[in-house]
């Protein structure tokens, strides 16, 4: 047996080969648990470094309040631990701990002893200084090597505090970074589509997208993917974050075509001609570890305004569904190719919601935000991952700023992030009601 092999596979690997009479036996699965358990065990014994990663990554995702406790439960258990062997080498010689004007063997009741020996112990750890009670290098007088046992061991435990204290300090600095590093933005939950008769009025969004909007010459015929983002610091006066950017990748189902399917076929006659010789246990193993994984791939996702040199309150992102977009359908791609770049009006039904919607072609879109936050000098990385069903089409995003007339102030409406409204013109979009999560405003 692999000593490497992953425990769960082991116990699926005995219990496959077991009688069925045996399987049944709920003794025999109690004692597969605790077998795949203690192989559990050996192997973190035998890759230490993986148990110790494994701690640290949990620890990250811990509270701090969790880890604090934590810090403090290990902090006393040492301090008990070190407590216990210095009480076993002082009875050896009790005269190596001095307590007040006098020596542990002067102690009579346990409680006392045991006060000395954890102070000792937490003096010692976290090597604040000794008190009323410290080691002595002059102890029974027969015992001419004064004292070597306790004060190597007392020694030892200043050691084990110290680096126990720097790698307390350590991951609690990892965590402030940790923290300083999220990016104090909110991406809106859906993903509106402009198409038709709405790609002719955008005005509304101009100061809204604070400094960039999209120019006619770089395809608005085609209709265009939006989403926004807000800076939750924008009330504070150092809560831009410069040089921001925003990249995404684009999850598309990979479609198995004729070809590949009739080389399935090939390749399946071929095995079972193979397996046919095979006794039935072997055939059973090939089935159950026969697994088929749906493929997948992502495409870059290019967005117009990829970039904000000074990200304050809010920023549109827009991506043209063209020909050169990943989230439309390849059929699609090359209608619009032979209509040089622009989307295809020979009939009513392409500039409708329905029809973008079945030409729209991806799983997923992922989006990664960086940039440098002026507020902490850091820089600064958020995620937001779009499923197709957050994609309403037909709407758009109504205006979160609004302006103070008295003293020309404008305000950001934070509660509109997530608010959309009927495009322009007359193209009708998708009924929202049929869309859960989504919130119509017009």
């Amino acid at each position: 047996m692999n000593q490497n092999q992953p425990a769960q596979d082991v116990e699926k690997e005995i219990t496959m080969n077991l009688p069925k009479t045996t399987k049944k036996n709920i003794f025999t699965r109690i004692l597969l648990k605790c077998y795949s358990k203690v192989l559990n065990i050996l192997h973190w014994v035998a890759h230490p470094m993986n148990l110790f990663q494994n701690i640290l990554y949990n620890i990250m995702n811990m509270s701090y309040g969790y880890v604090l406790f934590l810090f403090t439960l290990q902090f006393y258990l040492f301090i008990l631990f070190f407590c216990l062997l210095i009480y076993l080498i002082g009875l050896y010689d009790k005269k190596c701990i001095q307590a007040g004007s006098g020596s542990m063997d002067d102690l009579e009741s346990s409680g006392q002893i045991f006060s000395v020996l954890f102070t000792l112990s937490w003096t010692t750890f976290s090597t604040v200084g000794y008190g009323n009670t410290w080691p002595t290098l002059t102890g029974n007088p027969d015992n001419e090597q004064h004292c070597p046992a306790i004060n190597v061991l007392l020694l030892v435990e200043a050691f084990v505090g110290v680096c126990f204290a720097g790698a307390c300090g350590a991951i609690l600095f990892s965590k402030v970074v940790q923290v300083q590093s999220q990016g104090k933005v909110e991406f809106s939950h859906p993903i509106t589509v402009r198409f038709g008769s709405g790609l002719s009025d955008g005005d509304e969004e101009d100061e809204d997208n604070d400094e960039e909007d999209v120019t006619p010459e770089q395809g608005l015929d085609c209709p265009i993917l939006e989403f926004r983002v807000l800076n939750q610091l924008h009330s504070i006066e150092d809560g831009v974050i410069t040089n921001a950017s925003v990249t995404a990748a684009a999850g598309i189902q990979l479609n198995v075509d004729e070809t590949d399917k009739a080389n399935e076929e090939v390749e399946n006659t071929k095995s079972s001609i193979r397996t046919s010789l095979r006794t039935k246990k072997e055939k059973k193993k090939d089935m159950v570890n026969r697994v088929r994984v749906a493929k997948k791939f992502f495409l870059d996702v290019k967005f117009i305004n990829g970039e904000h040199p000074n990200f304050k309150r809010i920023w549109t992102l827009v991506h043209a569904l063209n020909e050169t977009s990943p989230l439309l359908t390849p059929k699609m791609r090359s209608l619009i190719r032979k209509n040089n770049g622009k989307w295809p009006t020979t009939k009513d039904k392409y500039n409708t919601a329905a029809f973008i919607r079945q030409n729209i072609n991806f799983s997923e879109i992922i989006v990664s935000f960086n940039g440098v936050s002026k507020h902490s000098s850091c820089e600064v990385k958020a995620q937001k991952i779009f499923n197709l069903t957050d994609v309403v089409i037909g709407y758009q995003f109504v205006d979160m700023l609004e302006k103070d007339k008295a003293n020309d102030e404008v305000f950001v409406k934070a509660d509109c992030l997530n608010k959309v409204e009927k495009q322009n013109g007359p193209d009708a979009g998708e009924d929202l009601g049929a869309i859960p999560g989504k919130e119509l405003e017009g």
